[in-house]
Order: structure tokens, then C-alpha cells, then sequence
């Protein structure tokens, strides 16, 4: 029986990982009709300690292969179908629109939100942006060192986060349209959705147009993917913003992703005149409302590397202090139970 409600598809291009939920609406309630993840494994070995790069046509493959395997979910049952595409905010990724289109990757790889590879004396340099700071790892950094160092290739001709590469990749468009909250992440964007960066300090033909407000920006034209064609593409969006979309205005949340971000989201209109401090920022919310936000670097990944660091086991061993015999002359200090794996570490972490 062919269902009168809309169907939702969310999909996350994550750090390590990508995602997908199925969501349909019926009487003004959802209902989560399948839910898949899976690993893209597209980090690319670093030419140095500070780089993080990633294999931007393994993450869209791996997204690609998960709506298939989910298509039954999908094909033939549903009127309308909505895509949604969030994901890790602030990288860049270069490619040629007019190869892309026919299906084909020629494009640069995905430069992290993680990457610290610019010099910080550069970054000083840069024009100042009114709405924040500007740091390592944000695309408008990233996109100004690459065309200060000639490091452009002149086939690319598009720029984008990776959501914004997959949306063109799989409406066959040629054009990049960039949500604003996306937009923002990468620095010199404005509240209103316009570029603010100077022509000379980054190539300004190949920065995405912006979309102020979510709409539709095309329908899918890629044929087996596991979604029938003429299904509705929406602008990308931040997953800090997703993240935050249930949480109630004046409340405040804690995200503990592969970073982690405390925010709150603000109430239609308000405005704080001057933050308090630097480690604060504003961004663009959702209908024009904005969410305040304190942001780290470490989170989840700080939490990984706690997991797997090896808990330090308790000594076998045992220590009698004994100095001076008290009723016996002959009972002397003594350490039992020593082992042939007991370290010195042990010995010295031994108590009485």
C-alpha cells in the first residue's frame, strides 16, 4: 500500500564514520524506520604529524553503499523523499564540477577540520573575521594557504565540505550551493549568509553560493544508489545544529562527538552585544535563530585513547617496612611474592 507520507532520509558524513536514518511522519509524529552506520576508513596516511586528510570519494562510496543495502526501506513505498546530508563541519575538499557530474572524482582530498598544518604565524595574517576567530583546520584558512602556495590544481573549479561535494555528486549538478551554517564554520561568512573574504586572499570563482534559509536544492539524478531518481536534496548542514535541533531554546546542551561543543540555543531574536570570552561563539541556527557555543577539540577522541590506554594491574608483590625488630630482633624488612614480570615501576608504587 503506497503510503500518503512523506519519507526522511538523514545522512552523516562523520569524522570516522558515516550514517543513515530513515524517518517517516504520519498524524505529526516520526517514526524511525531503519538506522545504519559503518566506517569509511578514508584516513589517509600523513606526510607529516600535523596533516589530516581524508579520501573524500571512499566517504561518499561508503554513504552510497549504505543506502543501497537500505533500499528496500526506500524504493517503490513512498511518494515523496526528502535527503538531508550532515557532517563534519569546517573541512574543504577541491574538485572539477563538469568530471564530477559525469561520476568521475578528479578532486583533491578532504582537508579535516582536525588538520593543523598551517603555521599559526599565517593565520595571524589573515584579515580578521567580525564574526569569530579565525583558527587551523577552518576551509577559508585552509582554501587562503593553498592559493597563497600555488597548491590549487587548475582542473579544480569547485570547493566545498564534503556534504556539499556529495550533494553535487548525487544531483548531478555542477553548481555548489553551501548551507549557511556550513558556510560559517569555515570563517569569513556572515550572519547573512555572504562572503566576507577579500578576492585576493582566496580564489573567490571557486567559493560556493550560500543558501540563507534550508531548502531544496535539487532532486537526485544519480542513477543506482538505492534512491529513485526525482528525490528531493536539501542544502547541507551542521551536525552541531542537528545535534542541537530537539533541545529547547534557553536550554543548554552537551555534544560529545569526535570533539565536543557545551552550547545553548539562544531564543528568536536575541542577541548577546559582546561575549565574554574568545572561546565563545555565535553561529547560525536553524529558521534564524542562533546557538551560543563553547567548543574543544577533544572529546570522544580524548575518551578513545583513555579506553585503550592499558590499565596499570595491581603489584602481586607485598613490602613489610620492618626496621627495627619490636618484639622479635630477628624480623627484618622484607618484600614477598615477587614475580619474574614484576617491574621496578611496581616496586616503587608499592605501599606498607
Amino acid at each position: 500500500m503506497m503510503a500518503e507520507q512523506p519519507l526522511y532520509i538523514g545522512v552523516d558524513l562523520g569524522t570516522n564514520s558515516v550514517k543513515i536514518c530513515i524517518i517517516d511522519k504520519k498524524n505529526k509524529s516520526f517514526r524511525v524506520i531503519e538506522e545504519k552506520s559503518a566506517p569509511h576508513n578514508a584516513w589517509i596516511t600523513p606526510k607529516n604529524a600535523n596533516e589530516s586528510r581524508q579520501d573524500a570519494e571512499k566517504i561518499i562510496f561508503t554513504a552510497i553503499h549504505l543506502l543501497k543495502s537500505l533500499q528496500e526501506h526506500i524504493k517503490g513505498q513512498f511518494d515523496q523523499v526528502n535527503i538531508c546530508v550532515t557532517g563534519q563541519m569546517h573541512g574543504i575538499v577541491l574538485w572539477n564540477a563538469e568530471s564530477l557530474v559525469q561520476g568521475k572524482f578528479r578532486c583533491s582530498s578532504l582537508i579535516t577540520w582536525m588538520d593543523s598544518s598551517i603555521p599559526t604565524e599565517f593565520i595571524l595574517k589573515l584579515p580578521k573575521w567580525r564574526e569569530g576567530e579565525l583558527h587551523q583546520g577552518y576551509g577559508m584558512v585552509t582554501l587562503a594557504w593553498l592559493h597563497k602556495n600555488h597548491l590549487i590544481d587548475i582542473h579544480w573549479n569547485r570547493c566545498g565540505t564534503i556534504m556539499d561535494m556529495f550533494n553535487c555528486y548525487i544531483t548531478q549538478k555542477d553548481e555548489c550551493i553551501m548551507g549557511i551554517q556550513t558556510a560559517f564554520s569555515w570563517g569569513y561568512c556572515d550572519y547573512f549568509g555572504r562572503w566576507t573574504v577579500q578576492d585576493g586572499i582566496v580564489p573567490m570563482s571557486l567559493l560556493p553560493r550560500i543558501s540563507f534559509r534550508l531548502r531544496r536544492i535539487g532532486v537526485v539524478g544519480l542513477a543506482d544508489m538505492g534512491i529513485a531518481r526525482k528525490a528531493n536534496v536539501f542544502v547541507s548542514t551542521g551536525d552541531l545544529q542537528c545535534t542541537a535541533a530537539p533541545v529547547h531554546s534557553g536550554c543548554a546542551g552537551l555534544n560529545l562527538g569526535t570533539s565536543a561543543q557545551l552550547f545553548c540555543r539562544m531564543s528568536y531574536g536575541y542577541r548577546i552585544e559582546k561575549l565574554p570570552s574568545s572561546s565563545l561563539i555565535e553561529i547560525p541556527f536553524f529558521n534564524q535563530q542562533r546557538l551560543l557555543v563553547a567548543a574543544s577539540l577533544n572529546g570522544g577522541n580524548s575518551i578513545e585513547l583513555l579506553a585503550k590506554a592499558k590499565p596499570r594491574e595491581k603489584p602481586t608483590c607485598s613490602v613489610q617496612p620492618t626496621f627495627y625488630g619490636e618484639r622479635d630482633a630477628n624480623i627484618l624488612a622484607a618484600i614477598t611474592n615477587l614475580q619474574p614480570k614484576t617491574s621496578i615501576s611496581d616496586v616503587n608504587t608499592l605501599e606498607a
